[in-house]
């Protein structure tokens, strides 16, 4: 048993018997009869039993269970699409745009159309594959 924390007696006058609780530092309760008065000789009768205990009420043991990372199936399917060719071909489009737009210091192409054209195709790739990797 673990080391005691606090000792509780509760005494029946008309039995001269006596309960003793031990509430352990590992918040288990050791409950003890005895028959007796506290100042005899008082023998152990029977040990009721051993229970959790916290703020008075028992506690369920509860088991660590390691959360797993869930995975959006959206994003993997997006991710395999993204490399089919037609996708790879829309997304060197965008690319070369981007590289076209930024190495100009004045400039009204902003790569709309490009970035359109790529989610589109990735978008279409997706709608084909998404509901079959769905549980």
């Amino acid at each position: 048993m673990a080391t005691v924390s606090r000792k509780l007696t509760e005494v029946d006058s008309l039995s001269s018997s006596e309960i003793l609780y031990t509430l352990t530092t590992s918040g288990k309760c050791h409950a003890v009869l005895r028959r007796g008065s506290r100042h005899e000789n008082s023998a152990e009768i029977m040990v009721f039993e051993e229970k959790m205990i916290t703020n008075g009420e028992p506690e369920e043991e509860e088991e660590e269970e390691e959360e797993q990372d869930l995975v959006d199936p959206l994003e993997t399917v997006r991710e395999k699409c993204e490399q089919t060719e037609h996708c790879v071909h829309a997304r060197e489009r965008l690319e070369a745009c981007e590289t076209r737009v930024g190495s100009r210091s004045e400039t009204t192409e902003d790569c709309t159309e490009e970035l359109f054209d790529f989610l589109h195709a990735r978008d279409h790739c997706v709608a084909h594959k998404v509901f079959q990797s769905i549980k």
